[in-house]
């Protein structure tokens, strides 16, 4: 059996590479050749193209035939039209952004896109409601278009991945960074309560995996992908702290307000959740987190510290720090006045009669 992954040097790659291995594939890569991944084996042919122009990719298949193709990189509607043809088991993998509401939560009623996001959420209607989530949502029915004529297709979205390998560090970073700077207090909006979907590499990959396995149960259906167990931003920097050795203080602060933080948002933007519903994933393959995503975050800290994202990007958190302090010093001086008025505690009391004998017709409450 062969396999071709396109992509293969991104966080999840080793790991789609090492189960197509496990599963008896002579696995073929495809990229542009410009970075290598030292766990993926030797074994492994390495195809130079890219795969986000038919001039560069189609050449270089030019004869063959996969039994599966993985997706992962790449114009996906150029590697749908170039490899249909060429194999009966087509897997892609997109994001998120293609919910009415994801990248722009004041344009849905209520505003905020629907917690949590599902299959059967609307969707982008046009290029108007957001110009490169409309692009990713056109490849995907471009994609899925080919299921049936050409070959079984199936889609998965990604969420925001963690793990090794990660080209854009700045969102764990920013955590990291104050940890190492011992800023225990740490400024985030409205709390830290926002969620949004997050996967350890691990994770994704053998949720695409469960596609390869089950090509019948997946087949002409998109799935969303995101670790079973999901945290609030004030939850994931508890963890990056402690994997750190340190403590943090979140110090909630208005959204408006909180320019230093806009980096832990999808889009650099206003502090709202996005989050997947995993069931169809979870429903039709058997998905399962095969390793807790505390241990998947403190593997990714692990992996941060041997490999620092270098000068720029601590420069790039550190800049914001003037800021936040201001901000925590204003948070405390609220807060002190806040607390000094003269509040009045409320007791919770459930609203059923608890009768004390019986036969009463009215409790101690008059219930």
């Amino acid at each position: 059996m062969k396999a071709l992954l396109i992509g293969g040097t991104g966080p999840t790659g080793r790991f789609l590479v090492k189960g197509l291995l496990e599963r008896g594939y002579e696995v073929s890569m495809l990229n542009r050749g410009g970075r290598d991944d030292s766990h993926i084996p030797a074994e492994v042919e390495r195809i130079k193209a890219d795969p986000h122009f038919h001039e560069s990719l189609a050449p270089a298949l030019e004869g063959r035939h996969f039994d599966v193709v993985i997706g992962a990189y790449g114009r996906i509607k150029v590697v749908s039209d170039v490899v249909a043809p060429l194999t009966d088991r087509l897997i892609t993998i997109g994001g998120m952004a293609i919910f009415r509401g994801f990248a722009d939560p004041k344009s849905v009623f209520p505003t905020g896109c629907t917690v949590p996001l599902s299959e059967t959420t609307p969707l982008l209607r046009s290029p108007e409601d957001h110009a490169f989530g409309y692009k990713m949502l056109d490849a995907e029915r471009h994609v899925m278009a080919h299921h049936g004529e050409d070959c079984n297709v199936s889609h998965f979205r990604y969420p925001l991945i963690y793990g090794a390998g990660q080209v854009m560090p700045i969102r764990f970073w920013w955590f990291l960074q104050r940890c190492l700077d011992k800023r225990r207090r740490v400024a985030l909006p409205d709390a830290g309560l926002t969620l949004i979907s997050n996967g350890f590499a691990e994770n994704m990959a053998h949720a695409v995996l469960l596609g390869v396995d089950q090509p019948e149960n997946s087949a002409g259906k998109i799935y969303n992908c995101a670790d079973q167990r999901q945290f609030t931003l004030a939850q994931l920097g508890e963890v990056l702290f402690e994997a750190m050795g340190g403590e943090i203080e979140v110090v909630s602060i208005p959204d408006s307000m909180a320019s230093h933080a806009r980096v832990l948002q999808v889009f650099n933007d206003a502090d709202f959740h996005r989050m997947f519903d995993i069931f169809p994933l979870q429903h039709d393959l058997g998905y399962r987190d095969i390793v807790d995503p505390i241990e998947g975050l403190r593997q990714t800290v692990r992996w941060y510290q041997e490999n620092p994202p270098g000068d720029s990007v601590a420069e790039e958190v550190r800049a914001h720090y003037p800021v936040e302090d201001a901000l925590i010093a204003l948070h405390d001086e609220a807060m002190a006045k806040m607390m000094a008025l003269d509040h009045i505690e409320t007791e919770y009391v459930h609203g059923y009669a608890h009768p004390k004998k019986m036969g009463e017709t009215r409790d101690h409450r008059g219930r």
